[in-house]
């Protein structure tokens, strides 16, 4: 959501890549993008994805340590 925010293009992206199961060429032309740009804003969805899992996964872990 707050990805959505700051780069609407690139969470976009994401949302046809992860939940409409979309390769790249395809989201590509849908968006009207040129292959290199919905790879860079695949990459930067991609690592603001994997940067808030593996905060989500340190809070659950540093919960289980605290009980």
């Amino acid at each position: 959501q707050v990805r959505a925010q700051n780069d609407p293009r690139a969470a976009k992206v994401a949302e046809l890549r992860i939940f409409g199961g979309m390769p790249m060429d395809h989201v590509a032309r849908l968006m009207d993008l040129s292959m290199a740009t919905a790879e860079r804003d695949w990459r930067i969805a991609r690592a603001w994805l994997e940067k808030q899992y593996a905060l989500t996964i340190r809070s659950m872990v540093g919960e289980e340590a605290g009980s």
